[in-house]
């Protein structure tokens, strides 16, 4: 097996309460997958290919990397990231991010609810994105706000999904889930395993980042789901989403982000941390600058 690395150079939604399922009118990301660049939002959403694999030519995917997240890495146009330090390896995966599926070469369906299932599911079971661990793919939101119609220049989001490890996966399986925003110049929010993790620029060059306190536990077989709900201002130009091994091998590392949606101009209801977007603006989204914390 070797790593592969792939990169390339109007309506509104009002959301009552945050939900851990994609709400009606959302975004599921992980139909992008089956469209190609020029196609529009609305035919993306109405077409839903089971194990379609993300690639730079799908409408929306700016960058998808599938292995050797061991140290700092390219997840967006001139911006680095330090996944080493979040857990990432340098695992040598043959695999792709995946609709519906743990991977784009076999036929398990993803599923969050928690508890482990067997036998396996050769089957769509729910919607998401299954991820392997040490696997990266990066979104370019102004692409998916021209393709739906939507003002680049106003347009906010929420990201939603349910972060776990598949319910298929044996009882071995050890995650770290993350999702980043960048505006572009830079990460301007983390979050890992549903939680937000302040970010500061590492010490190396002006574009390299990394989190800047301590995170939050993995996801195991004791504690397999995390709820994402991040917000996403107007500036926001991109959205990484990470699944990392922690170091231990990726053996039944089977990373999912369950239902994961975008919900343009929405507005997180009550219980949802408090992050509001507000006029396009994001309340609590600030970048911290100074050296990297590591733990």
């Amino acid at each position: 097996m070797k790593n592969m690395i792939v990169s390339c150079a109007t309506g509104v939604v009002s959301l009552v309460g945050v939900a851990s399922a994609a709400p009606l009118g959302a975004l599921p990301l992980g139909n992008l997958f089956d469209d190609p660049k020029g196609s529009t939002l609305s035919a993306a959403i109405a077409s839903d290919q089971f194990r379609a694999a993300a690639d730079v030519t799908d409408l929306g995917v700016e960058l998808v990397r599938a292995g050797m997240l061991g140290g700092v890495v390219t997840i967006a146009p001139n911006i680095t990231f330090d996944t080493g330090s979040a857990g990432g390896a340098n695992t040598p995966a043959a695999v792709l991010p995946s609709n519906d599926s743990i991977s784009n070469l076999n036929g398990i369906g993803i599923s969050t609810t928690g508890v482990a299932r067997s036998p396996v599911q050769l089957a769509r079971v729910e919607d998401g994105i299954g991820m392997w661990a040490d696997q990266l793919i990066t979104f370019n939101l102004d692409e998916i706000r021209a393709a739906g119609g939507f003002d680049l220049q106003t347009t906010n989001f929420l990201f939603t999904a349910r972060g776990a490890i598949n319910d298929f996966s044996g009882s071995s399986g050890t995650v770290s889930l993350l999702a980043l925003v960048s505006d572009a110049t830079g990460v301007i929010a983390g979050w890992a395993n549903g939680v937000p993790v302040s970010v500061s620029q590492s010490g190396g060059t002006g574009s390299q980042f990394a989190f800047a306190s301590v995170l939050p536990l993995s996801l195991s077989d004791r504690s397999r789901v995390a709820d994402f709900n991040v917000p996403i201002p107007a500036e926001g130009k991109y959205l990484t989403l990470a699944s990392l091994s922690m170091g231990d091998s990726s053996f039944a590392d089977h990373g999912v982000f369950g239902g994961a949606s975008l919900l343009a101009n929405a507005v997180p209801g009550p219980g949802s941390l408090g992050l509001a977007l507000i006029g396009g603006g994001c309340i609590g989204l600030r970048r911290r600058r100074g050296a990297a914390r590591r733990d």
